[in-house]
């Protein structure tokens, strides 16, 4: 029977509701337009169809406004409200007994803009007020919200919020004083930002639970209401006060089982970032407090307490672990309740990292300006560099770095700027670091590095690179800021940014030390490019010792010389060195500011150095003419020199030398402009010239090698020599040749022979005075007594003088008398001793 009853019931309302629809829908949605116009303050269009249906939501009545425009009070640019879609649903017995009340509003797919003044007017009161507040006062129960773009401004409290709001449902009594309501929202937030600083960028927020509501005084008793934020649970009670201008917070906030990243989910981007590639497990739990006046001019009084126990952390690209992390940290906003007096304290931590205690106090403040705070004692493994460093860039990467009593302050925003790191102390031990990769292997890196504010010191850092072992300490000043900008900003090279005094002790140089940059990888081509920029930034002096270097045609050792630089521009003083079976001692500088230029400037004091190895080594001095292969003997000479490489190249025309030249045990083998005398002397005794000691100087400039006078004592004959010979083999000579008697006695059957030509000197000898012009392999000769003796002679005075006068300044030292060494003078004798030569010994 009641089953019958029942669906009698049923089919009655169907039909009462069919009915209705029939009867009232032209009526329903005629009092819904004229209810808008009659209550509305601002234009309210609603330019799409209206629906009034009672079946598609039954028992409610459902009335559907599409295409909604609500105009903005302030006439902004932004309308208050576009909605695809209004649905309001009223219950089908409150609908027939004409209450008030409305079961669900739903706004759906839509745009809202609200705004409110410097003076607390909003654009949201958009209806008449009545004079009886409760007369037409309408109820809602539950308000839905569905997919809304929402921007809230509001220049009052100084608060902007923009965000999607993906769902929200409101329940509640609307229209009563008291009422609890019931919150159940998921916002995607773009910001959330409150007197200036934003809160929230780009993140997901839930909530759900529940609110206590007072109207009449404006409060708000929150329950234990749960919300997350980028999936971080958290638990929220306590109240809000809506008072006059500003709201009353008082707040509490806890959390447990939570990482720090998520945790760092509550702090701003800007500081969150610093935590989201962390891994951590343990117990993790925090208590959070917000008390104080929130308005324009002040924030509350923000307080979190967080407490981590045996918790394991881990950098997500990194399979290192810092284990039993135990400590107490305490977030606040300070004494002015702003960022920039707030902080992050962290006291008494403790971890292990690789089994290794380590222990750490960090304060981190003035978040307008972060300033960061940290003491650190422990030890390290490489190992960890693994998560910040491109694995392609190293085969090899392990060791230990040890910290003790490690003190840093300063700024964050310092970190990549000519400011970082200047306020630190303490010392970093390195222990067996090994590094490999395609171009460099270091291996056996240890010492200590002790920082006192901004000064680094070396403490005999000793370490092998590519085989060659390096022994290096001293101190610099400023070196890690620079260099951390210099990392970080490729344009940076500006000089004496930072200053070093460093002392550098290398073992034998390796011909494996040495780079080829062609075949290199890009990695070592970054490198040498930051390597270069420092050189450019550097200043200061570096004393440096070098066992032995063997590189190509290059053999040098018992290198040592003080170097003073900037921006590549090195001053050598009292360079030393073995090479060549002989020494160097010498001073000058050498400039590398460009990249494709370089330049020598020197003065050179060489002792026994083998001729033929010195022509080897510098590749015959890029001509051709006098070679290693024509050359002997043991080189002592005193010299200025300026030379000049452009792109690798020797710039020869550059080349400017003056020299004085002592020659000992010299011997010249088929030395071709020698064979120019062949009609005097024989050939084969030209092929093979040997002397015991030669004495000049000689310049070099223009290509030209400048002889002012040399003379020979050879086995084949003596001669006194100056003139010009030039890197292309041209020669310009004036020679007073001294023949033996045997060849005296051959001038003597000739009956054409110019007097003017021969002296005689008091022992018998013979004296020949000729000139040598032209090409060097076939010089054309002539005599010439009077200019060839004029100019040997004049030029013997005015070189000597000049080149004695260069050196004393160059070397300090006391004048040298170039006449130590006894020269044979072949003086004309009273009468000339008349010869007659044949027409063939004149050279043609």
């Amino acid at each position: 029977m009641g089953m019958y009853v029942l669906a009698s019931l049923t089919v009655l309302l169907l039909i009462f509701a069919i009915a209705i629809q029939l009867l009232f829908s032209n009526s329903v949605k005629k009092y819904v337009v004229d209810t808008i116009n009659e209550h509305a303050v601002t234009k309210i269009s609603v330019s799409g169809p209206i629906h009034f249906s009672v079946l598609s939501s039954f028992p409610y009545v459902s009335v559907d406004l599409n295409k909604i425009q609500i105009d903005d009070l302030f006439k902004s640019k932004n309308d208050l409200l576009i909605a695809n879609k209004i649905s309001v649903q009223i219950n089908l017995w409150n609908f027939i007994t004409g209450s008030n009340t409305i079961s669900k509003i739903t706004v759906s797919d839509g745009r809202a803009s609200i705004l409110v003044d410097k003076n607390g007017n909003a654009n949201y009161f958009i209806f008449k007020k009545s004079e009886n507040e409760d007369e037409g006062k309408v109820s809602i129960n539950k308000i839905v919200l569905n997919r809304i773009n929402t921007i809230f401004d509001d220049e009052y409290s100084n608060q902007h919020y923009d965000g999607f709001i993906k769902s929200a449902t409101l329940s509640g009594n609307f229209s009563a004083h008291q009422f609890d309501l019931s919150i159940n929202t998921e916002v995607f937030f773009h910001h959330v930002i409150i007197n200036g600083t934003d809160y929230a960028e780009s993140k997901d927020i839930t909530l759900k639970g529940g609110v206590s509501v007072n109207t009449q005084v404006g409060s708000y008793k929150i329950r234990s209401t749960t919300f997350t934020v980028n999936a971080a649970e958290f638990k929220i009670s306590g109240s809000v006060q809506d008072l006059d201008k500003q709201f009353l917070l008082d707040l509490f906030i806890t959390g447990a089982e939570s990482g720090i990243a998520e945790i760092g989910a509550l702090l701003p981007n800007d500081y969150q970032r610093y935590l989201t590639n962390l891994n951590t497990k343990g117990r993790l739990s925090f208590t959070g407090t917000i008390k104080g006046a929130l308005n324009q001019n002040k924030n509350p009084e923000i307080l979190f307490l967080f407490d981590l126990k045996d918790a394991t952390i881990a950098h997500r690209n990194s399979k290192q672990k810092i284990e039993h992390v135990n400590f107490q940290a305490k977030f606040s906003n300070g004494d002015k309740r702003s960022w920039s007096s707030s902080y992050i304290s962290i006291q008494q931590g403790s971890a292990e990292f690789g089994k290794a205690p380590v222990t750490f106090d960090i304060l981190l403040n003035q978040f307008r300006n972060p300033y960061l705070q940290v003491s650190l004692d422990g030890t390290f493994s490489l190992d960890i560099l693994t998560a910040l460093i491109d694995k392609s860039k190293y085969d090899a990467l392990d060791g230990t770095i040890s910290v003790h009593n490690f003190r840093y302050r300063g700024a964050l925003r310092d970190i990549n700027s000519n400011q970082a790191l200047i306020q630190s102390e303490g010392v970093i031990g390195l222990s067996n670091i090994h590094f490999k990769n395609s171009v460099v292997q270091i291996d056996n890196l240890n010492g200590n590095i002790e920082l006192s504010n901004d000064l680094v010191g070396l403490n005999t850092i000793q370490f092998t690179l590519n085989g060659t072992a390096f022994n290096v300490y001293g101190e610099m000043n400023h070196f890690l800021p620079v260099l951390i900008r210099v990392i970080n900003d490729v344009n940076y090279q500006i000089p004496k940014s930072y200053l070093v005094n460093l002392n550098i002790e290398i073992g034998d140089l390796q011909p494996k030390f040495f780079i080829n940059p062609e075949k290199a990888a890009v990695t070592y081509q970054d490198s040498m490019a930051i390597l270069d920029r420092m050189l450019r930034c550097a200043s200061g002096v570096l004393n440096l010792k070098i066992e032995s270097l063997n590189h190509q045609d290059i053999h040098v050792t018992q290198i040592s010389t003080g170097i003073h630089f900037s921006n590549k521009w090195f001053y050598f003083s009292n360079l030393k060195l073995n090479t060549l079976k002989g020494t160097l001692n010498s001073n000058g500088d050498l400039d590398l500011s460009r990249d494709d230029f370089i330049q020598l400037n020197a003065t050179m004091q060489l002792s026994g150095i083998d001729i033929k190895d010195l022509f080897v080594m510098f590749h015959n001095f890029d001509q051709q003419s006098l070679t290693d292969k024509n050359i002997n003997g043991s080189l002592t000479t005193s010299l200025s020199i300026k030379a000049q490489w452009y792109k690798g190249v020797f710039q020869s025309n550059q080349l400017q030398v003056m020299a004085d030249v002592t020659i000992t045990k010299g011997e010249l083998t088929e030395f071709k402009p020698l064979y120019a005398l062949s009609k005097f002397v024989k050939i084969e005794d030209l092929k093979d010239i040997r002397f015991s000691k030669l004495s000049n100087q000689i310049t070099i400039k223009n290509r030209t090698v400048t002889i002012p006078n040399t003379v020979i004592n050879s086995n084949a004959l003596n001669l006194e020599l100056s003139g010009t010979h030039t890197f292309d083999n041209e020669i310009d000579y004036k020679v007073k040749l001294n023949l033996l008697q045997l060849l005296s006695n051959k001038f003597k059957t000739s009956t054409t022979f110019d007097p003017d030509a021969t002296e005689k000197d008091p022992s018998g000898l013979l004296n020949l005075y000729i000139t040598l012009k032209g090409s060097a392999n076939n010089p054309e000769i002539k005599y010439d007594k009077r200019s060839v003796k004029n100019v040997i002679k004049e030029n013997m005075k005015q070189e000597q003088q000049a080149f004695k006068d260069i050196l004393r300044k160059e070397f300090n030292q006391k004048e040298k008398n170039t006449n130590n060494e006894q020269i044979k003078d072949w003086q004309p004798p009273q009468e000339y001793e008349l010869i007659e030569f044949d027409d063939d010994t004149i050279p043609k």
